[in-house]
């Protein structure tokens, strides 16, 4: 046997406000349907700006993720040259880091 996608209760329910809004009169039921209408665009409107939220922080999230890899990478190939003996100035030049940023990069190793 099929199951039936409303209850008993909600079958009933759904009768009483379709037969509600069928007793209405014209102008009554114009601004129902107006109304109704109002309701379904603003939940339209919602839906659509949280999906677009939720598209744009993923974005964001995968581009910071990529920066940082990208810097703990550099970092890593910087910690290498520090280990291997290579002077500050040729690291700089290398990898775009300052002076002052391999400095304190190095208290870290």
């Amino acid at each position: 046997m099929q199951k039936i996608a409303f209850t008993y209760n909600d079958t009933f329910e759904y009768l009483k406000k379709v037969s509600d809004v069928a007793s209405l009169s014209p102008y009554d039921r114009e601004i129902y349907e107006a109304e109704l209408m109002k309701a379904r665009d603003y939940h339209a409107v919602l839906k659509t700006a949280k999906k677009k939220s939720l598209e744009e922080g993923r974005a964001e999230g995968r581009a910071e993720g990529r920066a940082e890899g990208i810097m703990a990478g550099i970092s890593q190939v910087v910690k290498n040259m520090m280990a291997n003996g290579l002077d500050l100035e040729a690291i700089a030049t290398y990898t775009g880091f300052s002076i002052e940023e391999l400095e304190a990069l190095k208290e870290h190793i």
